[in-house]
């Protein structure tokens, strides 16, 4: 159990968000942290350039919100 758990942590931290696209362990330690899982994309997206694709993502929900 204790094993299962740890694996799915690991999974769960180095995912990439789609909104920052980060994972938490990245996001945390500034790097990306070693694991077995593929890596799809080797791009590093700049502080500035991550808060306004989050803020356009939420304004968009928004916007589709209210009109729903």
């Amino acid at each position: 159990m204790k094993s299962e758990l740890e694996t799915y942590l690991l999974r769960n931290r180095s995912t990439t968000y789609s909104t920052t696209g980060l994972s938490p362990a990245e996001m945390l330690f500034r790097r990306k942290i070693r694991t077995k899982l593929p890596d799809i994309a080797e791009h590093r997206i700049l502080d500035d350039e991550e808060r306004d694709r989050e803020s356009e993502r939420k304004c968009k929900g928004k916007i589709y919100g209210d009109n729903k």
